[in-house]
């Protein structure tokens, strides 16, 4: 599908998939957890996606490969799978973390499309209580709960592929 959208005479801003790409998009798990210097002790190559929210504390991600990044209180990262990386963690860090599954059209999204690496998210106010929602979602087998637990995925996600790395977008207006 990829090919097609290069011949396409249509111009945007934003990538363009057709209408038949299939999403997927599942949610894994969601908690909450203080780590210390136990944390640093890891190297981390995931199969699967992750989302960090700090709460308190701050660590460092060494990229392998190289490049860092430093997690701080009040803002949502983002962390693509198969990206190993070691955490440097010297006090307590507290934080929610989400793993989850994520595809377009069998590929993954962070290899397609730009998105951001993390997003300001505060500790109050209507998105804080989205990922402990997850979390309590995921804990319960029902469909009802489920597809409550990939909508509130999708509302954290959105922010990081929308915004000034594609322009206006009728996806900002969501």
């Amino acid at each position: 599908f990829l090919r097609d959208m290069e011949k396409s005479p249509i111009r945007m801003e934003e990538p363009v998939f057709p209408a038949d790409a299939a999403l997927r998009l599942h949610p894994d798990r969601a908690d909450f957890e203080t780590v210390g210097l136990e944390w640093s002790r890891h190297e981390f190559p995931y199969v699967f996606h992750r989302l960090y929210w700090v709460t308190g504390g701050r660590a460092i991600l060494h990229w392998r490969g190289g490049g860092r990044t430093v997690l701080r209180p009040d803002r949502l990262y983002l962390v693509p799978a198969q990206r190993p990386f070691r955490g440097e963690c010297r006090r307590a860090l507290s934080h929610w973390f989400v793993h989850f599954q994520f595809s377009l059209s069998g590929l993954s999204p962070f290899e397609l499309l730009p998105w951001k690496r993390s997003i300001p998210f505060p500790r109050r106010g209507e998105r804080a209580r989205l990922v402990p929602r997850l979390h309590a979602l995921l804990t319960c087998a029902g469909l009802p709960q489920r597809l409550e637990a990939e909508a509130i995925l999708r509302r954290l996600l959105l922010p990081f592929f929308t915004g000034p790395i594609y322009g206006p977008s009728v996806l900002s207006a969501a």
